[in-house]
């Protein structure tokens, strides 16, 4: 019995555990829940990541899908192409603004500049622009596209084409600008027992720096995260009774909030414009001078539409012409903050219409660039090498602080360019022709390409001069190119998509 029962003493004694054997097991137990705890880590953060990359995919596309439909319903001949170049220096998020890290994009090689760091060098340190503070540029064209008012009239309507837009009805000839929106709160009426916009003194805007310079090398008040990218549409109200080029403070105050009139007589993204005028004064016919575009007034426009000049200073053609394009694209005709448009953060119900106007938001990159049409090899019909890089097509930036106009692609105007700009024989070489490459066909043998421009002949008789090739006041194609953030910042990198229209 007692061997029996020393057996079992010594059995019991065998199945506990040791000291060591206890720490090994704490020890495997422990590996095995950080090895848990890493796996949910990262499949939370890469399911957190996979929902923000699919919210901002959807927004991309539906921006490249609007901007798709509105290019698709342009028509050269009764449109105009306007393109603001601009840069804003900007940090991502709001942690980076208060390190003061700039957020940058490569653009050239980065050997070229080893001692540039792009998160927290001022810009003059790259002066060849290896890398781009985010770009912010401005489009605005003319669209045929049929659209329906977003922010129709609430109340009585003040036309029949109010009337119109009231019950859903859609219009053919809208003015559509995309660019980056100033930033606003909902302010609550204690009176009228809702929400209503804010003033225009409290907006954010991205031109806002942290030194008050409005430079646009120095960081943006605004974190590029926040920065939001509006489409701001005008529904044309044909006017025939007084010549109309420009929209009123109120219209423009509607636009870039996309709020019906407080009498809700007026659409908000409705305006008025006399565009059978508009355009005339866009032309060689233009009757605000006698000359027409061979005068110094409104030449410059389709001569150098990159590199207008005015008593010697590039800038726009005259102060009227370039009065009258800021009263139809900034707020109040006011281009200092380019105020196209105004969207309200956490939009409430009492203020729904401002949806009109918000688009991409997140967006730290809009650039719009073209295939210049002075260009031989961005023709269609020029036979590049595709073996030879300079064969190929070039695409061509705005130059930021620039505004690049291109006037209706009519009859009239195309022929404006082959006329001589001084008088007749002078052979001015300050015609917009001579500033770029050569044109598709060889001008025949002689002194001067301009002597030959009218009536000079080629080999087998062909004709070979200006008046014979093609000629553009607009250019070939338009490449946009976005790049968009989450947010909520939980993409490490943006999105980058690009879109290619050929007019």
């Amino acid at each position: 019995m007692e061997t029996g029962a020393t057996k079992t003493g010594a059995a019991a004694r065998r199945s506990a555990f040791t000291l060591v054997e206890m720490l090994v097991s704490l020890a495997v137990l422990t590996v095995a829940l950080s090895v848990v705890g890493v796996v949910f880590a990262v499949t939370a953060r890469t399911a957190s990541q996979s929902a923000a990359y699919s919210e901002v995919q959807l927004q991309v596309r539906q921006l490249l899908d609007e901007l798709r439909e509105d290019l698709r319903g342009v028509d050269p001949a009764r449109s105009v192409l306007l393109i603001a170049g601009a840069t804003q220096a900007a940090a991502l998020s709001q942690a980076d603004l208060e390190a003061q890290k700039y957020f940058r994009v490569l653009q050239g090689d980065p050997a070229s500049v080893p001692n540039f760091d792009p998160q927290f060098s001022p810009r003059f340190d790259d002066p060849g622009g290896v890398y781009s503070d985010p770009r912010t540029d401005v489009l605005m064209f003319f669209t045929n596209r049929p659209i329906e008012s977003l922010a129709k009239p609430t109340g009585n309507p003040a036309t029949p084409f109010q009337t119109m837009l009231a019950r859903g009805g859609k219009a053919a000839l809208t003015q559509v600008v995309y660019g980056h929106a100033a930033i606003g709160q909902a302010v609550w009426s204690t009176a009228l027992s809702r929400y209503v916009a804010p003033d225009a003194s409290a907006l954010e805007h991205i031109r806002f720096t942290i030194d008050g310079s409005f430079d646009p090398g120095s960081l943006s008040r605004l974190p590029a995260s926040r920065w939001h990218l509006a489409r701001r549409q005008a529904i044309i109200e044909p006017v025939s009774q007084q010549t109309k080029v420009e929209f009123t403070n109120d219209e423009l105050n509607r636009l870039v909030a996309c709020a019906p009139s407080s009498d809700g007589r007026w659409a908000g993204d409705s305006a008025d414009l006399d565009v059978g005028a508009f355009f005339n004064d866009l032309g060689p016919n233009s009757l605000l001078t006698a000359a027409g575009f061979g005068a110094e007034n409104f030449g410059p426009a389709i001569y150098r539409p990159y590199q207008f000049v005015y008593a010697g200073v590039p800038q726009w053609p005259t102060p009227d012409f370039f009065y009258r394009f800021n009263r139809v694209l900034w707020r109040d005709g006011d281009p200092t903050l380019r105020h196209v448009a105004t969207v309200i953060e956490d939009t409430p119900a009492d203020l729904r219409t401002n949806l009109g106007v918000q688009m991409l938001r997140g967006c730290v990159w809009f650039q719009v660039e073209f295939l210049m049409p002075e260009d031989p090899r961005n023709s269609v019909l020029h036979a590049a090498d595709p073996n030879l890089p300079l064969g190929l097509p070039h695409w061509t930036a705005v130059t930021p602080g620039s505004t690049y106009l291109f006037v209706p692609d009519s009859t009239e105007n195309r022929d404006a360019i082959v006329r001589q700009v001084g008088a007749a024989n002078s052979l001015d070489p300050d015609w917009r022709i001579s500033s770029f490459a050569r044109m598709d066909r060889p001008p025949p043998a002689g002194p001067s390409l301009f002597w030959h421009y009218d009536n000079a002949t080629g080999p087998g008789g062909a004709r070979v001069g200006i008046k014979n090739r093609i000629l553009r006041t607009w250019p070939y194609a338009v490449r946009i190119t976005v790049r968009a953030f989450d947010p909520r910042g939980r993409l490490d990198q943006p999105l980058v998509r690009t879109l290619v229209h050929t007019f």
